[in-house]
């Protein structure tokens, strides 16, 4: 996680999924290959009036543009 200020933290998330059978046959044919998906997570702290705190977070999907299938579809 960065910290450029104090009320604003930006981190990146990187998830792995290894190769994964469609089916209980262990048929080779049958197996979506392993991914890598990366998301970056803007957060930005405040507060104001009557409230002591709030947060707006913005989650950015796939920043790589990286293609996979997570379902078998292809």
């Amino acid at each position: 996680m960065t910290t450029p200020t104090k009320k604003c933290h930006i981190s990146l998330q990187t998830k792995y999924v290894g190769e994964q059978f469609l089916d209980y046959t262990s048929n080779q044919v049958r197996i979506m290959e392993a991914y890598i998906v990366s998301d970056v997570l803007f957060e930005y702290r405040f507060s104001f009036a009557n409230v002591n705190a709030a947060k707006i977070s913005l989650l950015v999907n796939n920043v790589l543009n990286h293609e996979y299938s997570s379902n078998g579809n292809i």
